[in-house]
């Protein structure tokens, strides 16, 4: 069962919480939500799917509150903060914790991209003088799928590398719990790709604060995460940390390369899948792909001094 006060796991038999002394009766049972849905005699097809419909259900509310109850606890404590979370909720409740705070990335890092990128538009055609320039992002399906593949790649990767390390190490630990501590680690960055993106490329300055204070957050919480949960040895989490990064980074490089070589080769016979509308007139108007932004806006600074 999952306490529906803090959503911590709740003992089989046991008649209160043992992290809040919250009352069974006032606990979600969640014993049906771990189990696949039995199967029904055909003649019962309607009563199973509704009933399997119902597990699913609760399955996802519970894997809710655990998520907001890990997240109360690391809003104020996000490193200290990292074990007694982990610990509430289970190497089980981790795992689905850590594929919310994941998606929850996924989003965050395409808003704040996109915003990012428009601001990139704004700052070039105000330097232009904004006549007679269009602005826009157009992407057809087959990028926008390449687009939810980059922005997963960091927690993807890191989660990756993580589980990779740790058994290399013969380190104690589940895939939940790496699953939790990258996850955890991506709330920072999250919150930096979406106030990175409504400060934009005007506000550079502050973007750059909100970079490392990002970053530090981040790297902390991994550290932590590998020497409390994981056992990782302390000289070997030194190593881990910038290890992972690194390759994330690594291969987070390659999917956009690959995106923007994607974007000009199929600019050879026609408008590219994803493509930036740059400054234009009305005499000549190409669609200039993101290199070419930033040529133009290097030439444009330039210029200004």
């Amino acid at each position: 069962m999952v306490c529906s006060n803090c959503g911590s796991t709740i003992p089989d038999g046991s008649t209160t919480c043992p992290n809040c002394n919250t009352a069974v009766g006032g606990a979600t049972a969640t014993a049906t939500a771990t189990a696949p849905p039995v199967a029904a005699p055909a003649g019962a097809a309607t009563t199973s799917s509704s009933g399997g419909a119902k597990v699913y259900l609760d399955y996802a509310r519970d894997a809710g509150l655990q998520a907001w109850s890990a997240l109360r606890r690391l809003a104020l404590d996000p490193v200290g903060g990292l074990d007694s979370a982990y610990t509430a909720i289970g190497d089980a409740g981790a795992l689905r914790v850590g594929i919310i705070f994941g998606i929850f990335s996924v989003f965050a890092f395409m808003l704040g991209g996109y915003l990012f990128l428009k601001s990139i538009m704004e700052s070039i055609q105000a330097m232009f003088g904004g006549m007679g320039t269009t602005s826009g992002l157009d992407m057809d399906f087959g990028s926008f799928v390449k687009l939810v593949i980059f922005a997963a790649t960091p927690f993807v990767c890191a989660t990756a590398c993580s589980i990779g390390v740790r058994k290399g190490l013969g380190s104690r630990g589940g895939i939940g719990g790496d699953c939790f501590i990258v996850g955890t680690a991506m709330l920072p960055l999250s919150l930096w790709a979406i106030l990175g993106g409504m400060f934009g490329v005007q506000h550079y300055n502050i973007v750059s604060v909100l970079t490392v204070f990002a970053m530090c957050i981040g790297i902390l919480i991994l550290f932590t995460g590998y020497t409390r949960i994981d056992n990782v040895a302390i000289p070997a989490a030194t190593y881990l940390v910038p290890t992972v990064i690194i390759v994330s980074l690594w291969l987070a490089g390659k999917i956009g390369e690959s995106i923007m070589s994607d974007g000009a080769t199929s600019s050879r016979s026609g408008p590219p899948p994803m493509m930036m509308r740059g400054p234009r007139n009305t005499n000549s108007a190409p669609d200039t792909s993101m290199d070419d932004l930033f040529k133009d806006l290097e030439r444009a600074q330039r210029r200004s001094r």
